[in-house]
């Protein structure tokens, strides 16, 4: 799910609904890849920690999480972009 799609989504009931099609349609073993920016936490009133904690609650674990597409930012802190895999 590209281009920050998941952060268009204001109610975590909407995010869950996402996390539950996503797992009812990946094969076996599969990957749910998601990009979300990682903007200043001050702008926001959702918690960056929580897409973790949702995606943990709803079956998924985090395998990866990247910076940037090229995988060479591999903080969890730094950069604009959370990449999750």
């Amino acid at each position: 799910m590209a281009f920050h799609s998941m952060q268009h989504l204001g109610r975590r009931e909407d995010i869950e609904g996402i996390f539950a099609s996503v797992a009812r349609h990946l094969a076996p073993g599969g990957r749910f890849v998601f990009d979300v920016f990682n903007p200043n936490p001050h702008c926001l009133v959702r918690d960056p920690e929580e897409l973790l904690a949702l995606a943990h609650y709803n079956g998924f674990s985090v395998a990866a999480r990247y910076g940037d597409f090229r995988g060479t930012n591999t903080s969890t802190t730094a950069g604009r972009r959370r990449i999750l895999v």
